[in-house]
């Protein structure tokens, strides 16, 4: 029996067009107009801060050629963020974000700028840095969960995971071409092109900002900022999955991203190549992390908890085996690097997307702000990381040095992980992803009850209370 042609085209045509529609779902959140806008402003936002990482550590590297030193800058860089952690937190929960957003990233254009004019004049030291850097931190403070919280004000609750994971995939698509370009331009143009190019991102991203539309946020709550500060960290302490992601997070943090601190040395004396080469390698690490979180925007997985516990593992394990990267001649080491590197942003990416995602969908609205300030508070312990990890490296080289904080991040997280099996327990039933051509941008976030946790839909509830200490 002969099949029909038309029969053939149309279920072809029917099969290309769930494909599509499954490729549509899986950037389902940017169907809203203000997610657009805070999209776009993190794109901004996240291309500042890879270009940044070049530009600041490899001219530091140029300066001193000192491990100390770079460990030193990002310490400067970040240690604002771990002080300014809770009353940002605080501060977010109880003011307009979009103001906090304008003010803090004008702050960020204006330190731009001011690097420069000292560039371009020849002015620029490596005090000035500390001190500009060191301003540059506590805008970070408040930029980052301010954007964190808006997410739940302009999306579905139903669409918080994809909606983060579509923020994050903009994120490790700037640090693909951000790191690279940075690279390049700085071999070609030197530094003062590179933070006035800072400068004008800057201003793009102010920009956005202003252009937000947000409901209105609920009344500030009647406590004290002081109280509002202890009641958010007790309910941290309370909920467990919350306190377990942070602590996981922390590990990374303080053992595994510190590694890119080392990486400026093992490029020139390892593999005897320069900044490029450096932005190439440190861009690698963003293809990895836009795999992983394109992966995590179409897929919806049962248990989340799983997943970050094997991203964290999987980043530990290409760290160990940077301990073989010596053996390799230049070309050879090169590609080995890049490989690892990719895998490790792989894997560095399911984790933070996941884990990001998890700490908005398993908290209660209210304390959003206090929460997402937490996990920027951990990002302030990377530096921290940095010192250690930069003795090692002066005395045993900088392969061995990554390779032993490989070894302490995995067995750090496989405690944690015994310690608290809640973790792996913990059961998302998955959202069907809604047809685009549905909902538009007249559907609306869906906002969760005020004051509740809004666990009323198919996420699993927090945990509270611990249960398995």
């Amino acid at each position: 029996m002969m099949h029909s042609p038309r029969g053939e085209v149309g279920q072809a045509i029917q099969e290309k067009r769930s494909s599509l529609q499954r490729i549509g779902g899986s950037a389902r959140s940017l169907r809203h107009r203000d997610f657009r806008v805070l999209w776009f402003g993190t794109l901004g936002n996240s291309a500042i801060m890879w270009m940044d990482i070049v530009v600041r550590n490899w001219l530091v590297w140029e300066l001193t050629g000192s491990f100390l030193a770079i460990a030193t800058i990002n310490m400067v860089r970040m240690l604002p963020s771990m002080f300014m952690a809770v009353p940002a937190g605080v501060l977010v929960d109880r003011v307009d974000r979009r103001k906090v957003l304008i003010v803090a990233q004008s702050g960020i254009f204006a330190l731009y700028a001011i690097l420069s004019l000292l560039a371009v004049t020849d002015t620029l030291a490596l005090w000035n840095m500390y001190v500009i850097f060191g301003f540059m931190g506590v805008t970070s403070a408040l930029t980052q969960p301010a954007r964190q919280s808006i997410i739940p004000m302009v999306v579905p609750r139903d669409e918080i995971t994809n909606a983060v994971a579509i923020q994050q995939a903009g994120f490790n698509a700037t640090r693909i071409f951000g790191m690279a370009g940075a690279g390049f331009l700085m071999d070609i143009l030197g530094a003062g092109f590179m933070f006035a190019l800072l400068s004008g991102t800057a201003g793009f991203v102010v920009l956005t900002s202003i252009l937000l539309q947000l409901p209105e946020m609920s009344a500030a709550p009647s406590a004290s900022p002081f109280r509002a500060a202890g009641e958010g960290l007790v309910y941290i302490g309370r909920t467990t999955v919350l306190r377990v992601l942070l602590l996981l997070t922390f590990l990374v943090m303080l053992f595994g991203l510190p590694f890119s601190s080392l990486l400026p040395g093992l490029v020139e004396v390892v593999f005897g190549a320069g900044s490029s080469t450096f932005g190439i390698l440190m861009s690698v690490t963003g293809v990895g992390s836009l795999i992983a979180t394109l992966l995590i925007a179409s897929t919806s997985f049962r248990r989340p908890g799983v997943v970050v516990l094997v991203g964290t593992l999987l980043f530990s394990v290409t760290l160990m085996a940077f301990y073989f990267l010596p053996v390799f001649t230049a070309t050879p080491g090169l590609i080995t690097a890049s490989v690892l590197l990719g895998i490790g942003g792989f894997a560095s990416g399911i984790h933070m997307a996941t884990s990001n995602a998890m700490m908005l969908t398993q908290s209660d609205p209210a304390y959003h702000g206090r929460v997402m300030s937490m996990n920027m508070l951990n990002h302030g312990f990377m530096p921290l990381g940095a010192y250690p990890a930069a003795w090692i490296a002066g005395s045993i080289g900088a392969a061995s040095a990554i390779s032993m904080m490989g070894f302490i991040l995995f067995g750090a997280a496989f405690l944690v992980t015994l310690t608290h099996p809640s973790l792996l327990r913990l059961r998302v039933e998955p959202i069907a992803a809604p047809s685009m051509g549905h909902g538009g941008e007249g559907g609306g976030p869906m906002r969760a009850p005020a004051g509740g946790s809004g666990e009323t839909d198919s996420t699993s509830q927090p945990e509270h209370d611990d249960k398995d200490n």
